[in-house]
């Protein structure tokens, strides 16, 4: 009995996987030794702490916290939106191997075919849902955190005040690693719409996708503008230590 999903169709599947899985290992371990989008965001977050301590109103660093969760909501109710229309699609998949049937250079597809790249497509938009709400979370623990930093007027601890800097720097790293996560996760799902034409094309974009993405997170020039602050600061820092 002929299986409805082809070789083809479970060779490009796993290579697409790997691909996704491959780059997040990759990536998280190359930002610690390489200019990287996440890695040259790491000390401002730190020296956001360090200047909250400074300032007896902390407004604006409640409005900045309260931007990426509202990043963070954005992205989690258009996801939720996104999961209602592929569970619609799931009902309709007779009408989706007439659509993309109707395309040239398709493959004609067969029902349980289009139904699986569906299911496929649902659990990428799940996975993002998750990392979504969790980086919210996350980020309603570092407004806790900023709101418990002791002002000038306060008694203020060395140590115990170094440890909360340090504990709200690495939540609002997480928080940002899962957004990050959730993000490259629609960056993922692209590729499977060109799934359900042609399993070569499939391919083709996920690695034409997971090149950009690099591209974006070390060697854009976002990433080119950050490390060029961390480096004066580095810069500033050494000749500080030189004149003590």
């Amino acid at each position: 009995m002929n299986s409805p999903i082809s070789l083809a169709d479970w060779l490009v599947l796993l290579l697409w996987l790997a691909q996704w899985v491959g780059y997040v290992y990759w990536a998280e371990r190359s930002a610690n030794h390489r200019s990287s989008l996440i890695g040259s965001i790491h000390p401002l977050r730190h020296l956001w702490m360090k200047n909250s301590l400074q300032r007896e109103n902390r407004i604006a660093d409640a409005a900045l916290v309260g931007n990426l969760m509202q990043s963070s909501t954005f992205f989690s109710s258009t996801t939720l939106l996104i999961l209602g229309g592929l569970v619609a699609l799931l009902g309709t998949a007779e009408k989706g191997v007439s659509v993309v049937s109707s395309i040239p250079f398709a493959v004609r597809p067969t029902y349980e075919a289009v139904e699986f790249k569906t299911v496929v497509m649902l659990f990428v938009f799940v996975h993002a849902f998750i990392r979504f709400t969790w980086s919210l979370r996350q980020f309603n623990v570092v407004c806790i955190v900023v709101g418990a930093l002791p002002t000038k007027a306060t008694e203020q601890r060395s140590g115990a005040t170094a440890a909360l800097v340090e504990t709200g720097t690495r939540l609002s790293e997480i928080a940002g690693g899962h957004f990050t996560q959730g993000l490259r996760s629609y960056y993922y799902s692209v590729p499977i719409l060109l799934w359900y034409v042609n399993a070569w094309l499939f391919a083709a974009a996920s690695l034409t996708i997971t090149l950009a993405i690099y591209y974006m997170e070390f060697r854009s020039a976002t990433v080119a503008a950050l490390a060029l602050h961390e480096n004066e600061m580095n810069r500033a820092d050494a000749l500080v230590k030189t004149e003590e």
